[in-house]
């Protein structure tokens, strides 16, 4: 949720939800994003205060592939994190170069032994045919017409720029 056409999704979302839970008792700085309930101590504490001081290692690091930490990106990778343990289907929307790839492939890397990831990234030229073909080079043919990954394993595919219908305006894709 964001701001569009002049309108603050976020805020009115907040308003909304804090209106169907009337007998919650909601800080009062913030919305409800900012927030999260501290299983321990039963009570709100802010994304943002879990956010650590983070050093970079080197000059010659990109600082596309840098993913800086913020209350937001704890947010996000909590949920991603129960929601693929889940085996659920996640997918993230926001504009250009607000990091969600980044975020992404961190999780990525972090997958347990049983799993194993695939990142395909869409462009103005994918076709059908060339998603297919992707895809299936890491799977392997099991009985008749049914495909999955190597022995036990399981497969998360990140499709990557899912809505690019062209060339965006700042030749990043």
């Amino acid at each position: 949720l964001s701001v569009s056409d002049g309108v603050d999704h976020r805020a009115r979302f907040d308003k909304w939800w804090r209106g169907c839970w009337k007998s919650v008792k909601f800080p009062d700085q913030g919305t409800v994003f900012d927030y999260f309930v501290n299983p321990e101590t039963r009570k709100f504490e802010r994304w943002a205060d879990l956010v650590r001081p983070v050093s970079v290692p080197s000059e010659e690091l990109s600082l596309s592939a840098t993913l800086v930490p913020t209350g937001q990106t704890l947010c996000l990778g909590y949920f991603l994190d129960v929601l693929t343990r889940g085996r659920r289907s996640v997918m993230l929307v926001g504009p250009t170069g607000v990091g969600k790839s980044l975020l992404l492939r961190e999780k990525l890397q972090g997958l347990p032994e049983d799993a194993m990831a695939q990142v395909v990234t869409f462009h103005y030229y994918t076709t059908s045919a060339s998603l297919q073909a992707c895809v299936e080079q890491s799977l392997e043919r099991r009985v008749g017409r049914i495909y999955g990954p190597p022995g036990q394993k399981r497969l998360v595919l990140l499709c990557d720029d899912l809505n690019l219908p062209r060339v965006d305006t700042y030749g990043t894709q």
